[in-house]
């Protein structure tokens, strides 16, 4: 799209314009220190995205310009890039100009841009959008995207695309790569993987672990007998011992979620509403409550 394209480069000219982070009013005062290393441009994000969801305005490419600006930095700016994703993750529920600025993102020749256009995606989102991101970034040129495009299968929890990180895993010529796309086809398939670690009397367990209805991560090692003698279950009794109700492996669903209204989430609420929150006005999620009501869950296609 050469509008995004133009109001990138007029966004990139004005950089040394924005206004301080330190004195910038529009910042809450018990955030203003805190949101200092994320810098302007950041911040310029920030409202133009809270314009967009709070005041229901129409996103434009200027007003995408500064978050995808954030969304190519590098990673000793990672805090910025970090906040330029959380806002364009949201802001695909609230605009389709979202939506295609992310399908550009990846037509772009900077793998940093590629590569955040897929962080971007979330489990919220349609899965058919996941799926056209996560495909084209299998294919991708650069290491980084494809395996940006091999962990959000997994994080958005796209079961049905495994069989396709299994081809893309087989034809993966970096090992490191390909022993990643491995790992997160083990996870999604069974809720683990178990490998030796460099001593070899110890194996490394990753675990999907389900408890109290909720998943989560966790990380830990246990000695190669134990997994060998009776498998997850014999590593689980003796790492969590008598722990009732014992945790369990969970896999990746058979089919993905219906996408789901982000303010309604109670859990891991998206961090793009939180960093909107840190600027002046009414709180994020409940103008949405307010305007959208509570009935109902999915908002596909955008709410604009």
């Amino acid at each position: 799209m050469d509008e995004l394209a133009a109001a990138f480069a007029d966004f990139e000219a004005l950089l040394d314009d924005l206004p301080s982070v330190a004195t910038d009013e529009r910042i809450k005062s018990e955030w203003r220190e805190a949101m200092v290393v994320y810098g302007p441009a950041a911040i310029a994000a920030i409202a133009n995205s809270r314009a967009i969801v709070v005041d229901n305005s129409v996103a434009t490419p200027s007003m995408m310009a500064p978050i995808i600006w954030c969304c190519g930095r590098p990673d000793k700016e990672r805090d910025t890039r970090w906040v330029g994703h959380s806002l364009l993750g949201v802001l695909v529920h609230h605009d389709p100009l979202a939506w295609d600025t992310l399908r550009w993102m990846l037509d772009r020749p900077e793998w940093i841009l590629r590569a955040t256009a897929l962080e971007s995606l979330r489990s919220d989102h349609p899965a058919a959008i996941i799926r056209e991101l996560v495909d084209r970034g299998l294919n991708d040129r650069h290491r980084f995207v494809r395996g940006m495009a091999s962990h959000m299968i997994y994080a958005c929890e796209q079961r049905p695309l495994l069989p396709r990180l299994r081809v893309a895993a087989s034809r993966e010529r970096l090992d490191w790569l390909r022993e990643t796309m491995q790992d997160h086809i083990e996870l999604g398939e069974h809720g683990f993987n178990a490998k030796p670690r460099d001593d070899e009397d110890w194996i490394g367990v990753q675990l999907r672990e389900y408890l109290d209805g909720t998943v989560r991560e966790v990380w830990f090692s246990v000695r190669r007998e134990v997994y060998e003698r009776g498998g997850i279950n014999e590593v689980l009794r003796q790492h969590y011992g008598r722990r009732d109700p014992m945790p369990q492996p969970r896999p990746l669903p058979s089919e993905a979620a219906q996408p789901i209204a982000p303010w309604l989430v109670h859990r891991d609420r998206p961090m793009g509403y939180l960093f909107m929150n840190r600027l002046e006005g009414p709180d994020v999620v409940q103008v949405l409550k307010d305007r959208h009501g509570l009935d109902g869950d999915n908002t596909w296609p955008p709410l604009h």
